[in-house]
């Protein structure tokens, strides 16, 4: 936007606009269809792709020009195949700093679930140390992998912002969606929403969550107004005050924040 800008070049607001999960958007632009999304989108619409725009001919192309890591995403307008962006995607500040604190805390695994393509996922998980990375998933792949982690006796916290994201949120043990940019059916089927977009904030969560053990004690207090209300959680105000140092959150408190605990806590060796 900010490049078509620079050129002079007006974008135009869509007259309609649906997002189609684990295919991409269809939209009207000036009385024109436009398609944006992976080539199954666009075929499944009558689109006719050239042989280099498949899969393997769409990788080979981004590695010839050096972007081997980015994700390809095909356009069509009123039908026909119009080209392909390739989008590299910024690791969002403090991310790599937010997973290594929350290992800091007891846990134990971390997993990449993405529908991007496999290069892509590999080059961000590298930058922040991720453990385990499982590509180019539907939402029902990313279901699949936390049914399997669970089979395995791990207790998964899962975190998400997409429409993509939202059956593995609900599939989880805890289910965070971050709420900054976050979709509504992500934020519906949490069961923790964080206000902000601050991968932070997870650990603050948790920290709020956990039971703490007094000195010479070895049983847990609980924390004031922890599991005080049911359902999702939309506000962040203890979070905030939990980060400043206060002792004591605000008494609006969810059940997923002593489910982010019980999930999270270090006392579960197979937390992921």
């Amino acid at each position: 936007m900010a490049h078509a800008a620079a050129l002079g070049i007006e974008v135009p607001e869509p007259q309609q606009y649906e997002q189609i999960q684990a295919r991409g958007v269809k939209a009207t632009v000036e009385g024109r269809a436009v398609l944006v999304g992976n080539p199954a989108l666009l075929s499944e619409a009558g689109v006719a792709l050239p042989s280099s725009t498949l899969a393997t001919g769409a990788t080979a192309a981004a590695d010839a020009a050096g972007i081997g890591s980015s994700t390809p995403v095909h356009v069509a307008v009123d039908g026909r195949f119009a080209g392909i962006v390739y989008i590299a995607d910024a690791v969002r500040p403090g991310a790599r700093e937010a997973l290594v604190a929350l290992k800091a805390t007891g846990v134990k695994r971390t997993v990449m679930l993405t529908g991007d393509n496999a290069a892509t996922a590999h080059a961000v998980a590298q930058q922040l140390g991720i453990d385990e990375v499982h590509a180019e998933l539907l939402p029902e792949g990313k279901v699949g992998v936390i049914a399997e982690l669970q089979k395995q006796g791990h207790r998964v916290a899962m975190v998400g912002d997409g429409i993509n994201d939202a059956p593995a949120l609900a599939r989880a043990d805890v289910g965070i969606a971050m709420g900054g940019g976050g979709t509504q059916a992500a934020l519906e089927a949490a069961d923790v929403a964080l206000m902000t977009d601050d991968l932070a904030k997870i650990g603050a969560a948790r920290a709020i969550a956990r039971p703490r053990l007094p000195h010479g004690s070895g049983e847990p207090v609980r924390r004031r107004g922890r599991g005080a209300c049911a359902g999702h959680c939309r506000r962040t105000d203890g979070l905030d005050r939990a980060d400043r140092g206060r002792d004591h959150p605000p008494r609006t408190r969810c059940a997923g924040f002593r489910q982010l605990g019980e999930a999270a806590a270090g006392a579960y060796p197979g937390c992921t």
